[in-house]
């Protein structure tokens, strides 16, 4: 998931003749978040702060997944990202299933923020 800031323009009161000066953001900073969601129990493990989101990040991201349960065989459901399709991903105690093209709905993860609100 991609996070950010973005611009924020608002109104003000003002006295009468004065210009209101507001400060306000005119760049965007963006930062990626990787989640996963267990589906059973709701346990969810996330890792976030990634300038990017690429193959090196999520191979980042599936190493702290399978340190963080190194017991389990883990189960990772997601869509058909660019960086989702190397096959130097797969690793074993862990099997990648991919998601058919446009199916955000068959993907807890991708309500969980949603829910949160």
């Amino acid at each position: 998931m991609r996070y950010g800031l973005m611009s924020n323009v608002r109104r003000s009161w003002s006295l009468k003749g004065e210009r209101t000066v507001v400060g306000n953001q005119q760049e965007f900073a963006n930062r990626y978040l990787y989640t996963a969601i267990d589906p059973i129990n709701g346990e969810s493990f996330h890792l976030m702060g990634f300038d990017d989101a690429a193959t090196l990040q999520t191979h980042a991201f599936l190493g702290a997944l399978q340190k963080q349960f190194p017991d389990d065989h883990i189960i990772v459901v997601w869509d058909r990202a660019p960086f989702h399709k190397p096959k130097s991903l797969q690793r074993t105690n862990m099997t990648l299933i991919s998601l058919p093209s446009y199916s955000p709905y068959l993907n807890p993860v991708e309500r969980f923020f949603g829910e949160m609100v």
